[in-house]
């Protein structure tokens, strides 16, 4: 076969094997080293045996300040200052602040939110637009029928937007109040 391989200081590093594929032995580094340029970045890729997470760090410096993973549950990562900071997990919801699910309900039916914040701190989401015009922040909330590729026009009754209001009872998040739009 013909492989071609970069070896320093006894070890192989990289190699290219005849089905063109690229294997790394342990780290890949990309980086600066112009210096006129402040800021020095290197990311590596490695799968990290501990956790079984494919990782690709940042370090500046020669500190790592963070990190994008998958680990073996297919949840994507990410990670600053040593500490994770948000999850798209495996069924696409986009956690923020935590790495769990937190499912809530309405009345008597439960439901997992798409977008989650969570935190100890402050749980709060802002939209903000800065314009010389009557333009402004937008918060939309809608509702069809059908499916995204095929769109139903919605109907008489049809709940289109709820605003939920829930508070922990010791079992879940139960629904203290709420505004609710429907067609009419």
């Amino acid at each position: 076969t013909n492989t071609v391989s970069l070896t320093a200081g006894g070890t192989t590093g990289l190699t290219l094997n005849s089905s063109g594929r690229v294997n790394v032995a342990t780290r890949l580094g990309v980086g600066v080293s112009d210096p006129s340029v402040s800021l020095h970045v290197i990311g590596e890729t490695r799968i990290d045996p501990a956790s079984g997470q494919s990782t690709l760090r940042f370090s500046v410096g020669g500190t790592e300040k963070g990190k994008i993973a998958v680990d073996s549950s297919s949840n994507l990562l990410l990670e600053t200052a040593g500490t994770e900071k948000l999850r798209v997990d495996s069924s696409g919801r986009l956690l923020i602040g935590d790495s769990s699910n937190q499912s809530t309900r309405t009345g008597t039916s439960s439901f997992s939110p798409s977008l989650q914040v969570i935190s100890d701190n402050e749980a709060a989401a802002s939209i903000t637009r800065y314009s010389n015009s009557s333009d402004c922040g937008r918060l939309s909330i809608q509702k069809g029928r059908g499916t995204k590729a095929s769109k139903v026009v919605v109907q008489n009754n049809d709940n289109i937007g709820e605003i939920l209001f829930s508070g922990w009872d010791g079992d879940t998040f139960t629904n203290g109040a709420k505004i609710e739009c429907e067609v009419d």
